[in-house]
This record gives structure tokens, C-alpha cells and sequence, in this order.
């Protein structure tokens, strides 16, 4: 297993870059290969490196919580590992490579939020998909920081992925 990170993530960028697997004592594996970092270049010619937390296939549930053998000991936020959570995460590397043709809207804060369909035991669900776009040692980021099955999709004000990245590399160069 290369040590290798994919960027410089910077001091003040704590972002994981590369996700270990989950293992359930009671033998099965989750890989989360699928959600290591990666780059995107859209077709407006940016290049964008992609980190998703642990958020998307973790979650904070009652039944869960104290059960220990769920638990995915994340480094500074122990939580339950989420199945849904984590068989909808395998769609989001393709939904963060079709940002630039997504509906997108401002989810609160700094952070962004896409609704696409997705999957849940055969049923189809709205799929919140929650980001924060900023810059790090010169490069524009997207950290995916929350990925969850909602049962009514919101209105959100929409704003095109261009639009963001722009504000993001003017804000950056205007300091």
C-alpha cells in the first residue's frame, strides 16, 4: 500500500486522502477504496481534487451507537459504520465527475448540496450529496462532507459549478 499522497494537502487541510476498509468482527469487509482522493478536470478547464469524509458512510443512529463492532474509529470522530450510507457512497465519485451538468444549490454556510436519485434496497431515494469548495496550497478543493438518503427533496438555490469555482479562485486572489 503506497504512502503516497495524490496532493499536498496543506497545514490547515486535514482531509483523508486515503481510506482504510471497514472489518465487522464477524469477518466481512467494506473496501472504501472508492472514496480516496482524487482530481477532476471539468470541462471549463478546472482542476479540481476531490476528499470525502467519513460522514458518507458513517452515521450517528440510535441502534447503532452502542454497538461497538459497527463502529468505524475514525481519528477524531468515532462513528457507526452505515450500510446504506455506505452502498449509496460507490455512485459518488461519478456524481462529483458530473457536477458541472447537476443541478446544484446552496445547502447552508459554505456548503453546496446536489440531490440526484439514488438506490437504497432497490428503492429509489433522493441522495443529498453536501460539499464545501475551497482553496489549498494553490490548488481548488471539493470535500464531499456529507452523502445520505433524504425521503422529500429540498429547493435549493441553484448556482452553477463554474460560478462556485470562480468565486472561490477571485475570493482566494483578491486577499
Amino acid at each position: 500500500m503506497s504512502k503516497k499522497k495524490l496532493f499536498n494537502p496543506g497545514p490547515n487541510d486535514p482531509h483523508i486522502q486515503k481510506w482504510k476498509g471497514f472489518n465487522h468482527p464477524n469477518g466481512e469487509s467494506f473496501d472504501l477504496s472508492h472514496l480516496n482522493a482524487h482530481a477532476v478536470t471539468y470541462p471549463s478547464g478546472h482542476t479540481v481534487y476531490v476528499t470525502y469524509s467519513h460522514h458518507c458512510f458513517c452515521k450517528e443512529e440510535p441502534a447503532l451507537n452502542d454497538c461497538g463492532e459497527w463502529q468505524y474509529y475514525h481519528p477524531k470522530d468515532p462513528r457507526p459504520f452505515h450500510i446504506h450510507r455506505y452502498e449509496l457512497s460507490k455512485g459518488l465519485r461519478k456524481i462529483i465527475e458530473e457536477l458541472h451538468s447537476a443541478y446544484i444549490g446552496h445547502a447552508g454556510h459554505s456548503d453546496y448540496a446536489t440531490i440526484p436519485i439514488g438506490q437504497v434496497n432497490g428503492r429509489e431515494t433522493y441522495y443529498k450529496v453536501t460539499f464545501a469548495v475551497f482553496r489549498s496550497e494553490k490548488k481548488l478543493r471539493l470535500h464531499v462532507t456529507s452523502a445520505y438518503p433524504i425521503e422529500i427533496r429540498e429547493k435549493l438555490k441553484k448556482i452553477r459549478l463554474e460560478n462556485i469555482l470562480a468565486k472561490v479562485l477571485r475570493s482566494r486572489s483578491q486577499k
